[in-house]
């Protein structure tokens, strides 16, 4: 029988209520037992085994200070064409945001060992990495994956660089942007001829 909202009413019969009630009482702890711990487990009665959110099809709106967790298929970037958790939260000096924490590279593709990528941390830092094919006789510049954009870069770090037991070198970020890095080499040893090596680097931002 299911849940009924609307009893009892002032004219019911016992006789008649009796039955609703006795529905009602049957209809709550089905309700109750979907996703929880049902009434009489001791000390995780009532606590949640486990969160189910169901795709929305809007951004749900959220009422003052108030913060939350949904989920959505992402309308801006990221277009990961699947649905994110997202985390509504407040941000300094008012207003809020809507971060999408679980959209990483892992959204859109299977990344290889050593291939770039991209994470959206639910703190709303944004951290990117790859890497820069450069040479001994200028700068390189590359394009950061475009498809969760930075709004403002804090910092690029470089790995190290060794293409030989003859060949080392030093690597400097030149200059960044929102949408690139630039990085430089400089052969620290003599004597040997140079061989084109590959920069790692690690960016991070919102």
């Amino acid at each position: 029988m299911p849940f009924n909202p609307a009893i009892p009413q002032a004219p019911d019969l016992i006789s008649v209520s009796q039955g609703q009630l006795l529905g009602n009482n049957t209809a709550i702890p089905v309700w109750q037992a979907v996703n929880h711990y049902e009434f009489g487990t001791g000390v995780n009665e009532g606590k949640h085994r486990f969160l189910t959110l169901p795709n929305q099809a809007a951004a749900p709106a959220f009422a003052g200070t108030d913060d939350g967790i949904y989920n959505l298929i992402p309308t801006v970037a990221p277009l990961t064409t699947i649905p994110e958790l997202f985390v509504h939260k407040q941000r300094p000096g008012g207003g809020t945001a809507d971060i999408p924490m679980t959209a990483s590279i892992l959204s859109t593709a299977t990344p290889a060992a050593g291939a770039p990528g991209w994470t959206y941390l639910p703190s709303g830092i944004i951290m990117k990495w790859g890497i820069v094919p450069v040479n001994n006789a200028g700068a390189t510049t590359i394009a950061f994956d475009a498809t969760m954009p930075f709004s403002a870069v804090f910092a690029v770090t470089l790995g190290p660089t060794d293409v030989g037991a003859l060949n080392y070198y030093a690597s400097f970020v030149t200059a960044f942007t929102n949408t690139d890095v630039t990085v430089i080499n400089r052969r620290i040893n003599v004597g040997a001829p140079f061989a084109a090596a590959n920069v790692y680097y690690f960016a991070i931002g919102r």
